[in-house]
């Protein structure tokens, strides 16, 4: 037996252990090494469903020090293959580069005598591949097997090969081939669907499977910007970190252990899990919240409408986003989308982003461009935000700092200015607002109850004076007042408010008195004034067509961890509809594109408690991209594809008139699937096929559906085909860009029940937690609490311009952008002996957090601030160690009349850390 031939057979053997561990066990007995590692442990080394333990195994992460799959080193080696006429079989859904694939392709050169070819493909990829996998098994495990087949890859690659017989190998059957013409690269056109307003169209160029290139598409009609996430969005959606295959869990929950089963064993315990769900009662189901699939066509719709199909499942309402806001606004207005267009901003004389930053959230394509083009025009501009944001610095905005939740205190005392300068509108107060003061209340209710009796303290006593205002909001009064006169005088000035005031306690208070301030100066329904808020009338958008929940429950989002643990405690008046109490608590959670369970909720110490507690949660059945936090509770894990891999309708956040297609750009992945691939399985098991499937039995179907329901009555839609072919379609928007300018001097100019903006909720009068007026109100864990209990420090947090809510943290390539931090004051870090850079934990009374210090001047004093994403990384004292701001925030209570979450009210303390605790 010559070299080429022992080569040969040692690539033969190396290649069966990574193609396929039950073929492996078959063959591999011939070459007589210990048999000691399990199907088990296989699967945590080479498969990844041990949370704890990553091999790099690919050509592509080894070449690039990342962790990314299909970028130029795997086309390089795929150029490779097809030069010797070599196809890749895509062994076990792994991309070409895969170490097993390479030593099948070395088999293949060796066994038709190819040995400079060989030598020359080893030392351009096997060999650096090889090193990357076997320095990261050294310190995985010591598995005598594992060590012996790294001995043999060793000696192979060194061209010492062994003395075994070859005439049965499957190989012998293989026949050379000719050289393959390398496929040209192509653009495709995608819009990922990530909870990001832009939803901006992007020009992604493929060449044999592999993502070449991202860049923004600038053919179309509309701007579409760039952003640093989106330049990164092959790093983090194409990773080597990707869940592989479908998986159940062996360890304990949250330990992160799991074992791989096929997906027909999948899709039945799935079946059996939703069978047995029905012993409980339906109520005992519930889709959890999420926000990773923001398309048209998204798995947890489809989840709820197999569930609803199946007899209905326990539902919920509200938002994490803008819970509070979608409550309120209805109540004053009559309608959510009271946002002027978003061109209006250059028609205003004046404008006050109040705790917006949309530089960084991105609402929509459009209004960047806008701010900027008014900078330009020199259009004075305000930023009111505890943080100095990057939006008041790349704007040159005067930049006003206010202590968290104590907005309303602000609007009052400006409306308090307003209105004893005589600067109020009172025609405009007179025929459209109701509650004002005593000459325009609703039939039956006292004057005292007036807005203008609470400006000026006739119950309480306290006028809302700038100076009032200033000790609650840490704003000094000669500023207020300022602010107030610039207001009002310019006719028009706009609002543009942002989400995080209302994520707060008193949230619909916050929103009210901001709301307040046009109807005061009168300049809703006015060219440049109103609100350019996160939302305005538009055209439309297509929709997914759930059917009706027979289950007539449903729950605020906020309080899902109180349906599993206290159920008997929600009742209507925490928001509980359909009844007056749950019939049973929360058992089966399906967990599908979401990080809430265990990273983007509050308190995440409770979660554990629940998810650890035997009995409490009997099955989490989850889908996800990655090995998330969430992802370490589930028992069953189904991994599914991202927006490279599938195709999908886009439409931005409500904000804009326009639609995307989503191109697939190249096919799944490991064996990663869209949900309703195996959900169409599940619905057949279960004998609910036909109505869950209603005619639409693939994804091309459902959209196509989808979007002809959309285009009944809008000829000017262009047709499914025409629209999936350009991936743009602009929506005709037959609302006026001035929202309220059609139906001002109407005899109804507001939908609300009077027919005018209600600023006095009638119902919540003697109210002592929901009051009746856009009042500012004390909390818990707020300003006041502050100076009093044991944490002295406000805890907020903020969008990052490097995450996406919790994606993209596992792409460590933009830690270089931006990483884990808390902002504190420079007084209060040298109060705490803090310096910038160092690490430091935020802690109180829920738990521990620890990250990086930003000691700066851009906070203000008693403000600390975290981004919000982070994921949550418990060291094995239970402490945070990776910035997860939900181990301090709280759930015990919502924000009183949206009943949704309030997770900018939080008070902690940050500390140096002791040697001792390290």
């Amino acid at each position: 037996m010559n070299d080429c031939e022992k080569l040969y057979a040692s690539f033969h053997y190396l290649r069966l252990f990574f193609e396929d561990f039950s073929l492996w066990r078959r063959e591999g007995g011939a070459l007589g090494l210990p048999e000691t590692l399990t199907s088990l442990e296989y699967d945590y080394l080479f498969r990844g469903t041990d949370s704890s333990i990553y091999i790099p195994m690919w050509a592509s992460t080894a070449l690039s020090g990342m962790d990314v799959l299909l970028d130029e080193n795997t086309l390089s080696v795929i150029r490779e293959y097809k030069a010797h006429g070599y196809e890749s079989k895509g062994l076990d859904g792994n991309p070409p580069d895969y170490i097993g694939e390479q030593f099948r392709y070395l088999e293949y050169l060796y066994r038709f005598s190819m040995e400079r070819e060989a030598d020359e493909f080893i030392s351009a990829f096997t060999l650096e591949t090889f090193r990357e996998m076997y320095s990261a098994l050294k310190k995985s495990t010591e598995d005598r097997e594992v060590m012996a087949i790294c001995r043999l890859a060793i000696d192979a690659l060194n061209r010492r090969g062994i003395e075994l017989p070859t005439e049965g190998f499957d190989s012998r059957s293989w026949t050379k081939g000719s050289a393959i013409e390398v496929e040209k690269p192509h653009p495709v056109i995608q819009s990922s669907y990530s909870d990001c307003g832009n939803k901006c169209r992007i020009r992604t160029t493929v060449q044999e499977g592999c993502i070449i290139s991202i860049d923004p598409d600038k053919s179309s009609e509309k701007y579409f910007s760039y952003c640093p996430r989106g330049a990164a969005y092959r790093k983090t959606f194409l990773s080597s970190r990707r869940l592989r295959y479908p998986m159940e869990r062996v360890g304990r929950r949250l330990e992160g252990k799991f074992r791989r089963i096929s997906w027909q064993e999948a899709e039945e315990k799935v079946a059996a899990i939703i069978r047995e769900s029905h012993r409980e009662g339906v109520g005992s189901r519930y889709v959890i919240g999420g926000s990773g699939v923001l398309a048209v066509l998204s798995g947890g719709d489809l989840t709820r409408r197999l569930l609803s199909v199946d007899g209905g499942q326990l539902s919920h309402y509200g938002s994490y986003s803008f819970g509070a806001a979608i409550t309120v606004l209805p109540r004053m207005f009559g309608q959510t989308l009271i946002g002027n267009h978003e061109s209006e901003i250059l028609n205003s004389k004046m404008l006050l982003l109040w705790g917006n930053n949309l530089l960084t959230t991105h609402f929509g394509s459009e209004q960047k461009r806008l701010l900027m083009e008014a900078k330009q025009k020199k259009i004075p501009m305000v930023v009111i935000d505890p943080r100095l944001s990057n939006t008041a610095m790349v704007l040159g905005a005067e930049w006003i700092p206010i202590r968290p939740g104590t907005d309303a205190a602000l609007a009052a005392a400006m409306a308090y200015v307003i209105v004893e300068e005589g600067l109020c509108d009172r025609d405009f107060i007179n025929r459209y607002c109701l509650g004002f003061d005593g000459g325009n209340m609703p039939s039956g209710i006292p004057q005292c109850e007036s807005y203008l009796a609470y400006l000026e303290g006739e119950k309480d006593g306290v006028k809302k004076t700038p100076h009032w205002a200033s000790g609650i909001t840490g704003i000094p009064a000669d500023t207020i007042t300022s602010l107030a006169l610039r207001y009002a005088r310019a006719r028009y000035a706009c609002i543009m408010p942002g989400l995080g005031p209302q994520r707060t306690l008193a949230g619909e208070q916050n929103y009210r008195a901001i709301m307040m301030l046009p109807a005061l100066v009168g300049s809703y329904g006015k060219a440049g004034g109103g609100v350019v808020a996160w939302a305005r009338p538009t055209g439309g958008r297509p929709t997914f067509p759930n059917v009706v929940n027979p289950y007539p429950y449903s729950i605020p989002q906020f309080f899902w961890q109180r349906a599993i643990d206290a159920p008997e405690n929600l009742t209507p008046e925490l928001g509980l509809k359909g009844g007056e109490r749950l019939e049973t608590p929360v058992r089966y959670i399906f967990s599908i594109a979401s990080g809430r369970m265990m990273n983007q909720h509050s308190d995440l110490n409770y979660t554990r408690r629940l998810l650890l507690e035997e009995g409490k949660i009997k099955a989490v059945v989850l889908t996800d991209l990655f090995m998330t936090p969430t992802a370490k509770a589930a028992d069953l894990i189904l991994p599914s594809a991202s927006f490279f891999e599938t195709e999908n309708i886009n439409t931005p956040w409500s904000d804009e008139d326009y639609a995307l297609y989503n191109h697939k750009a190249i096919e799944p992945i490991f064996s990663c699937r869209f949900e309703l691939d195996w959900l169409k399985d599940v619905s057949r098991i279960l004998g609910i096929d036909r109505e869950f499937l209603n005619g639409n039995s693939t994804q091309e179907e459902w959209l196509r559906s989808i979007w002809n329901e959309f285009r009944k009555g809008r000829e000017e839609l262009p047709t499914f085909e025409d629209f999936r072919k350009n991936g743009l379609a602009l929506i005709e928007n037959p609302n006026p860009h001035i929202t309220f300018s059609r139906s001002l001097g109407s005899e109804r100019p507001f939908r609300t029940e009077s027919g005018r903006i209600e600023i006095l909720f009638k119902e919540y009068i003697g109210n002592s937690t929901l009051p009746s007026l856009p009042c500012y109100v004390p909390t818990e864990e707020g300003y006041e609490a502050s100076r009093e209990g044991a944490y002295p420090l406000q805890l907020l947090a903020f969008h990052s311009k490097r995450l996406c809510h919790s994606i993209h943290d596992q792409n460590r390539l933009l830690e270089e952008l931006e990483g884990p931090s808390v902002w504190i004051s420079k007084e209060d870090a040298k109060a705490r002996g803090i310096e910038n850079g160092e690490t430091v934990e935020v802690f109180n009374d829920r738990g521990v957090s620890r990250l990086r210090a930003f000691v700066t001047d851009r906070i203000m004093k008693g403000v600390i601030a975290m981004q919000e994403g982070y994921w949550y990384t418990p060291d094995e004292k239970g402490v945070d160690t990776r910035g997860s701001i939900n181990v301090l925030t709280f759930s015990h209570r919502a924000n009183p009349i949206g009943h949704s979450t309030p997770q900018h009210t939080n008070l902690a303390d940050v500390r140096k850390i002791s040697i001792g605790s390290r």
